[in-house]
C-alpha cells in the first residue's frame, strides 16, 4: 500500500533536524500538523432511501519552508488525506485536481509549492507557485463563501500568482491570478464550471480587506470572482461557454463579555453570481454568532447559510443548499485542539420526480496537533 510510505516521509520531513547556527534565523523551518476525526454522515434522498457512512479520516501535512534572503523565501508542503472509507490510494503533483472538491480521500500530493516575495519596508508581497488562497470570517468556524482552500480535511491549492498591497495598515488589496487546466483547479469547482474552452486558462480573485478596529468591527471586506469562459449555462453537454463572475461582502464584529476575556462574534457575508443557472438563485449568505471564553480556550458558535443553485465556487457551502451547523472547540495546548460539530443541509429545489428533499445530517469529533 502506497499509504504507509507516505506517512512515513510526511513524518520524516517534519522532523529533519534544523542544521543551522543558533546565532542567527534558521535558513530552514519545517514542522505541519495532523488532523484526525471520526465522522458520522446520514443522507435521507430523493427517493426516500436513506444511507449512513461512520468512518475514520485521517490528513497529514508537512511542510518545509527555505528563507533565501531577508526578502525571498521558498516553501513546500506535502498533505494527504486518509480514510476508513477510501477507495484506493494515489500519489501526484498535478496542475488538475481529480475532483471538483480537490483531493480525493487516499491521496497524497503537494498542496503549497511556491516562493514568496517580499522586499523589507515595502507594503507588497508576491506568491508565486502553489499557495493555499483563504478569505474567511475571523469567526470560530471561519467559513467561506468563495475561497477557503483546505477546511476540515479536505486539501485544495491555487496554482498562480497572489499579490497583495497594503494601504497604510488599515486596507489590505489582494489580486490573484490562477491558473484554470483543463481538468480543473484545485479550488473546488462545482457544476456547470467547466474549464474545456482555451479561453477558460486563467481566472482571477480580486478583494479588498480591512482587520483595523473600527468600533466593534473587527473586518470589513469584499471580494470578486472572475472565471472568464468557463460556465456551460446550457448544461455541460453544450459547447457554449459563458463567463462566471460573483461578488461577495462580509463583516466581522466583536464585543466583550465582562472583564474575564470572554467576548461575542458576530459575522455575515452575502454574495451573488452575475447568472443564474437553469434559472436557480444566484445568492448567497451565512451568519455565525460566537461566544468565546477567557484565553479563547472554550468556544462554541452557530451558523446559517445559504448558497442558491447558481452559486458554484464555494467549499464550505454546496450549491441549492441551506446549512445549520453548530460547533463547540477546547484549545487544550498552543499546539493541540479537540472540537466537535453537528450539521444538517437540506436542498432548496428539487425536481419534479423527487419524493422528498434531500437532506443530509453529519457529525464529527476531530482532534489536531500542529508540530
Amino acid at each position: 500500500m502506497k499509504i504507509v510510505p507516505t506517512l512515513i516521509i510526511l513524518l520524516a520531513l517534519a522532523y529533519t533536524p534544523l542544521a543551522t547556527g543558533a546565532e542567527s534565523e534558521p535558513a530552514w523551518r519545517f514542522g505541519g500538523d495532523l488532523r484526525v476525526a471520526g465522522i458520522w454522515d446520514q443522507r435521507s434522498d430523493r427517493d426516500a432511501s436513506r444511507d449512513e457512512i461512520t468512518a475514520a479520516r485521517v490528513r497529514l501535512r508537512a511542510f518545509a519552508e527555505w528563507t533565501v534572503s531577508d526578502s525571498l523565501s521558498f516553501r513546500a508542503r506535502i498533505a494527504g488525506r486518509y480514510g476508513s472509507d477510501q477507495d484506493g490510494a494515489d500519489t501526484y503533483f498535478t496542475a488538475a485536481a481529480p475532483t471538483r472538491n480537490g483531493a480525493a480521500l487516499g491521496d497524497t500530493t503537494f498542496d503549497e509549492f511556491h516562493l514568496r516575495l517580499a522586499p523589507g519596508g515595502a507594503p507588497w508581497s508576491l506568491r508565486l507557485g502553489r499557495f493555499q488562497s483563504v478569505f474567511v470570517l475571523p469567526t470560530l468556524q471561519g467559513k467561506s463563501l468563495d475561497r477557503n482552500d483546505g477546511p476540515n480535511t479536505d486539501i485544495h491549492w491555487t496554482d498562480g500568482l497572489h499579490w497583495q498591497y497594503q494601504f497604510a495598515e488599515k486596507l489590505t488589496a489582494h489580486a490573484i491570478l490562477q491558473h484554470m487546466p483543463d481538468g480543473g483547479p484545485g479550488s473546488t469547482h462545482r457544476a456547470p464550471l467547466d474549464f474545456s474552452s482555451d479561453d477558460s486558462r486563467w481566472g482571477g480573485f480580486f478583494a479588498l480587506e480591512s482587520r483595523n478596529a473600527l468600533g466593534p468591527l473587527i473586518q470589513r471586506a469584499i471580494g470578486l470572482t472572475v472565471y472568464p469562459d468557463s460556465l456551460a449555462v446550457d448544461g455541460l453537454a453544450s459547447s457554449r461557454r459563458i463567463g462566471y463572475r460573483a461578488l461577495t461582502a462580509r463583516a466581522t464584529a466583536a464585543w466583550p463579555l465582562g472583564d474575564n476575556g470572554m467576548r461575542l462574534l458576530l459575522g455575515g457575508e452575502i454574495g451573488r453570481a452575475e447568472r443564474r443557472v437553469a434559472d436557480r438563485s444566484p445568492a448567497a449568505w451565512q451568519t455565525e454568532i460566537d461566544i468565546e471564553g477567557p484565553d479563547r480556550r472554550h468556544s462554541s458558535g452557530i451558523v446559517l447559510g445559504s448558497a442558491g443553485g447558481s452559486w458554484l465556487t464555494s467549499s464550505d457551502f454546496r450549491e441549492n443548499d441551506r446549512l445549520f451547523e453548530w460547533r463547540y472547540l477546547w484549545r487544550v495546548r498552543a499546539d493541540f485542539s479537540l472540537d466537535a460539530r453537528w450539521r444538517w443541509r437540506r436542498e432548496i429545489e428539487s425536481p419534479a420526480s423527487a419524493l422528498q428533499q434531500r437532506v443530509d445530517r453529519d457529525v464529527y469529533v476531530r482532534a489536531t496537533w500542529k508540530f
